[in-house]
């Protein structure tokens, strides 16, 4: 409507903005001189011109048809040179997104107050046959009283539209306050505006929308899985939570059943009674009904005991009854305590979830209340989630004017003094890095997608940390011929970073004054604090590398103590990739600090110590490769690359091994050190010939022939005694004598294509089966244990002692007490992001360390010593020797 000054009665003052699908201007009545919002429709002379007209007449319909004080309303209805236009009542104060932004986050009362209202405006247009489909904070204005009214119908419809007006506007609404089931293409219902009333109910207890993601796509995930951070971690009392909690459920059935009940439970907690969320015990309401009601029910006693006094033969008959109403107390007492154990453990998962500050120590907290109230395997596996987690802790109130959010100054060069090396930007837009040496040469030029904010070298020079624009976090390392994104999701761009002493980990400090600590092995943040670090004060670690400091906008010394996740790290290399072997790949040597495991590309080895990782040994094409750690050395054998190996000295070096081609016609299954002489055994798979060969380390020449049809697995003592063999087809186990020529013994199992592995004893074989995990007897032939789970099974691995048994499923890995099978623990993946599938498993042969490989390349490596000592410090210790 460019270049009208009227329209109707109405002279056109000003725009006031867009909403749903048309433009809205300030306009005042030519005779009255009243002030209105003049609402026109926003169309050109498409194909869609009739469409948008009919739904912007439908607003105005719908609009006219409504009266309630809480809903704008329409003054007049017209049309403008064949547009239809209304007038409904100016807004003066603003929109409630327009209140967000100035003034963040609302009491928990007025928040509940507001909320409350326009719940009470959602539930009348539901009586009245119209759903909204479009709830936001932008759709709900303020009049000058600050009182909220419900306007933008552009989205809403009748509960009777047609159905090609409904599939148009199916995938209508806004990511974040939609209904998952609005994003899935199904037909709205009132459950979908009562999610979006709980999406604004949050947003206004804690300043910002439930679900917030770097994309749409990512957005609409958080919605499907009601991934929103509690809001008790903003201080927003639990029954208030509770409210919003369940108006957000992904279910439609699992939230309120409507707008009203929605209501009733605001008003209910705003009146300090009792919500539907949190049912009042039987004892608790009998309390309540007394104290409210004292003369009643004095008079209601005294009768009652007169009656018993005058019936004493009735005595018997009442002792019963109140026999059966204690046990129904004693009953309705032990289900609500169910149903708050399991509400607790539902909160711990949100917190685990989200990686706030303080949010682990909350969840132990409550992990260790719920100990005492019943211990299980499944308390103790959520803390050693926590325990997996890191955490800041403060030491006093922390400044957080708002005057820090300054636009920080571009960093355009860095100097490593320890090599000599400098990092420049420069180029469009300040998006190119160039990385010189000491002399002045290039080393690497990479284009970033974003201007850099931050530069960084680590203390040895050879390794940099850049931050951009764009929120995204890279690391380039000597040798890398680009950077590489290491870090998404944070809310704002990095300006400053401090690294650890260790090397291995970075506080980073946001435009926004918060704090992360980014773990390089993991390639993420391990936890974040907004802390209001400002601009020109970059943070830095103490001497100890247990705090980190800075200074407030007013030069008061600040300093937050830093918790590391205890017993976990978690390894992910760049660029590898996580193809499934037919074996184990997965080998650890905690004497040296070193592990390796095999990828697409081949055998990785990653030195502990150091963090340093490195590709040493490559694979030539798609061919299955092995690899094994030496007493001193790496061992690998592939189908087309044949046995290769690199000692000590050559791993200590960086010696690589490029790809080379040949016709080995065997691949490497197992290669370990024994007791007994020779100091090594090399388990081989012959192709095509069915029998696995034994040799020794570096060797080809065949010591040992096993025949075993389909050969599937093999598996040998430490002490090179015995052998076993698994087969494709044939279910059965077959156990060789290595030092005789004896014929092999039989074990009959259930299943065929078994994966096996021996105690350090040598005395038990696990075998592990698709569908059950067998204990053998080496010596007597006999099973001794199963083991049964929901998930298949996939393989199984001894602690150095014996005592436990690691077994790995399509989804976890569990701990079994061995002498029972008990399951003791499950172990979480520690990572931000879900992951992949694990695909191989591996104890160190001296030390209680685990690790676990994944199917995208990621190593997960568990410390069982330490964390035992923290469940033991925690009273949740896992009893190895005694029964449960």
């Amino acid at each position: 409507m460019a270049g009208l000054d009227r329209i109707g009665p109405y002279i056109i003052d000003s725009p006031l903005g867009e909403g749903g699908m048309g433009e809205v201007f300030l306009a005042f009545h030519e005779a009255t001189g009243r002030a209105v919002a003049l609402k026109v429709p926003a169309v050109g002379g498409g194909s869609q011109r009739a469409s948008l007209l009919k739904r912007f007449a439908q607003e105005a319909r719908m609009l006219s048809l409504l009266d309630h004080p809480g809903i704008l309303p329409i003054y007049e209805v017209g049309e403008f040179q064949d547009r239809p236009w209304f007038a409904m009542k100016l807004a003066e104060g603003g929109t409630l997104a327009d209140r967000l932004q100035e003034t963040g986050a609302q009491p928990p009362r007025k928040a509940a107050e507001m909320l409350a209202t326009v719940a009470s405006a959602v539930q009348y247009a539901h009586d009245h046959g119209i759903l909204h489909r479009d709830l936001k904070p932008h759709n709900i204005l303020l009049d000058e009283k600050g009182q909220p009214m419900l306007g933008d119908f552009g989205l809403a419809r009748p509960a009777r539209a047609s159905a090609e007006l409904s599939h148009t506007l199916a995938v209508l609404g806004t990511p974040g306050y939609a209904a998952p089931e609005v994003s899935q293409g199904r037909t709205p219902s009132p459950a979908a505006d009562i999610f979006s009333l709980g999406a604004i109910l949050y947003h206004l207890l804690a300043g910002r929308p439930p679900f917030k993601g770097d994309s749409v796509t990512q957005v609409l995930e958080l919605v499907a899985h009601g991934r929103a951070v509690p809001l008790t971690h903003y201080g927003v009392p639990l029954d208030l939570w509770r409210i919003c909690r369940k108006s957000l459920e992904p279910e439609l059935e699992d939230r309120y059943a409507s707008a009203a009940a929605l209501e009733r439970d605001l008003r209910a907690w705003l009146d300090g009674r009792g919500v539907s969320v949190r049912p009042l015990s039987p004892l608790v309401r009998l309390s309540r009904l007394i104290r409210r009601n004292p003369l009643v029910t004095a008079l209601i006693l005294t009768t009652a005991f007169a009656i018993i006094a005058s019936l004493g033969s009735m005595l018997i008959s009442m002792k019963r009854v109140q026999q059966a109403d204690t046990v129904q107390l004693q009953a309705d007492q032990q289900v609500s305590a169910e149903h708050r154990h399991l509400e607790r453990l539902g909160h711990v998962r949100l917190l685990l979830d989200s990686h706030r500050a303080g949010h682990r120590r909350e969840a132990l907290d409550l992990l260790q209340a719920e100990w005492t109230f019943r211990p299980s395997e499944l308390l103790r596996s959520l803390a050693i989630r926590a325990l997996a987690h890191g955490d800041f802790v403060t030491e006093g109130p922390l400044n957080e004017k708002t005057g820090i959010f300054a636009k920080p100054q571009r960093h355009r060069r860095a100097f490593a003094p320890a090599s000599g090396r400098s990092a420049t930007v420069g180029g469009s837009h300040d998006r190119e890095l160039r990385i010189m040496d000491r002399s002045g040469g290039t080393e690497a030029v990479f284009q970033l997608e974003d201007s850099v904010t931050a530069l960084q070298w680590n203390q040895a020079g050879n390794e940099l940390a850049v931050g951009c624009l764009a929120k995204n976090t890279y690391l380039w390392k000597v040798g890398d011929a680009s950077a590489v994104s290491h870090v998404h999701g944070r809310e704002s761009a990095a300006i400053a970073f401090a690294w650890h002493s260790d090397q291995r980990l970075i506080a980073c400090q946001t435009e926004e004054g918060a704090l992360h600590l980014w773990d390089l092995e993991r390639r993420e943040d391990l936890v974040m604090q907004r802390c209001g670090v400002p601009v020109n004060h970059p943070p830095r670690w103490d001497a100890a590398g247990a705090q980190i400091l800075w200074s407030d906008v007013d030069n008061n010394p600040c300093r937050i103590a830093v918790i590391l996740p205890a017993g976990v790290r978690m390894l992910r290399p760049v660029g590898a990739e996580g193809h499934r072997e037919s074996f184990c790949t997965l080998d650890l040597d905690a004497r040296l600090g070193r592990v390796t495991w095999v990828t697409d590309e081949g055998a990785r080895l990653w030195d502990l110590k150091t963090g340093a990782h490195r590709l040493v040994i490559a694979k030539y094409g798609t061919e299955w490769m092995g690899a094994r750690f030496l007493s001193d050395g790496l061992q690998s054998c592939g189908w087309s690359s044949g046995l290769r190996s690199l000692d000590g000295v050559a791993l200590s070096a960086g010696r690589h091994l490029a790809a080379e081609g040949g016709q080995a016609p065997y691949v490497g299954a197992v290669l370990l050190d024994a007791a007994a002489e020779p100091p090594g055994w090399l388990a081989l798979l012959e192709r095509p010939a069915n029998r696995f060969l034994l040799t020794h380390p570096n060797t080809t020449r065949p010591v040992k022939v096993l025949a075993q049809k389909d050969p599937f697995s093999i598996a040998l003592t430490p002490d090179a005694r015995l052998a076993a063999t698994s087969s494709f087809q044939e279910r059965s186990i077959q156990l060789w004598s290595l030092s005789s020529t004896s014929p092999p013994r039989h074990l009959p199992v259930q299943e065929a294509g078994c994966n096996l592995a021996f105690a350090p004893d040598g005395l038990t074989l696990a075998v592990v089966g698709r569908h059950l995990v067998t204990l053998w007897n080496t010596s007597s032939g006999q099973c001794v244990l199963t083991l049964a789970a929901t998930d298949p099974f996939h393989m199984a691995t001894w602690s150095p002692d014996g005592r436990l048994l690691a077994v790995q499923t399509a989804t976890r890995t569990r701990l079994h007490r061995v002498h029972d099978g008990a399951v003791i623990a499950e172990l979480p993946n520690p990572s931000l992001e879900p992951g992949s599938r694990p695909v191989a498993l591996a104890f160190d042969k001296q030390e209680s360390l685990l690790g676990e490989q994944r199917e995208d390349g990621s190593v997960i490596l568990w410390n069982l010593n330490t964390i035992q000592r923290e469940l033991l410090l925690l009273g949740m210790d896992w009893p190895v020797n005694e029964g449960r």
